[in-house]
């Protein structure tokens, strides 16, 4: 019995030093960092059509500037947990042309999101990693087109399409590797490089603007024409109600990407 209460106190003994120990080296920070973010890879977003020529578009969702708010704790020297709560400005692109004598179309796409990412954050002097979940919470792509046909003898005619689609839940993966200089006891400037990896499916779809020659259609449209719902299966002998949304096959946009942030740090 004593070799027993012997080993206990000695367990507690080792688990109140390693507590006194992590609680000695714990370390909470806030930052605030910026930069720019790139596509991973390029896929097919749409078409070019010039007269008879016919071309893939190749593009991403993902390039813009991402601005992060984060959030570290460390458990000790060398081994912490963050959180950043990024909102990510996508760039516009194009995802669909066509032209000829009578007819000109042009489709631009622009994505924003507010992103989640939970990571385990490891550090060794001047140099830190951090690697976890990629998990957007919100956002959206917005696309417009714009088109005008020319007709003999009347002359032509302006139309003018907006809305908006969302994605269904999607969870990838963000790691990066950076740089922290520190100026004083409290504060960090640092640069970091990131790479994430991310897909999003399509979750439905819906027209807020469409004006012919200046005057809006959408007040003569039905919910069918209007929103658009995506689906992994179609039954073509089903048939759609116009006050309900229409059915489309679900597609997969690309998120990954690669980028450098700067950034400033606060010990707490």
């Amino acid at each position: 019995m004593n070799n027993v209460s012997y080993m206990k106190k000695k367990v507690l003994l080792f688990a109140a030093a390693t507590m006194i120990t992590a609680g000695a080296s714990a370390q909470l920070s806030v930052g605030l960092k910026t930069g720019y973010t790139m596509p991973t890879k390029s896929t097919v977003i749409g078409t070019e059509t010039n007269g008879t020529t016919t071309t893939n578009i190749y593009g991403s969702f993902t390039k813009g500037i991402p601005v992060s708010l984060e959030f570290a704790y460390m458990l000790s020297d060398n081994i912490g947990i963050q959180m950043d709560a990024t909102y990510l400005m996508g760039s516009e692109i194009m995802t669909n042309s066509i032209s000829s004598t009578s007819f000109d179309m042009k489709a631009y796409s622009k994505s924003s999101q507010i992103r989640l990412a939970p990571q385990l954050r490891f550090e060794l002097d001047n140099i830190y990693s951090r690697m976890g979940l990629m998990i957007p919470v919100g956002g959206k792509t917005t696309f417009r087109q714009e088109q005008t046909t020319t007709i003999p003898l009347l002359g032509t005619s302006e139309t003018i399409i907006e809305g908006e689609s969302k994605g269904s839940l999607s969870i990838g993966y963000v790691g990066a590797i950076g740089y922290q200089m520190d100026f004083g006891d409290n504060l960090q400037l640092f640069g970091e490089f990131e790479v994430v990896s991310l897909s999003i499916k399509s979750k439905s779809q819906e027209i807020t603007r469409y004006d012919v020659d200046g005057i809006d259609q959408t007040s003569g449209m039905t919910t069918s024409q209007l929103q658009t719902e995506y689906v992994d299966e179609l039954d073509s002998s089903a048939s759609t109600s116009p006050s309900e949304p229409s059915k489309a096959l679900a597609g997969i946009a690309p998120f990954s990407s690669y980028g450098f942030q700067v950034g400033v740090r606060i010990k707490l």
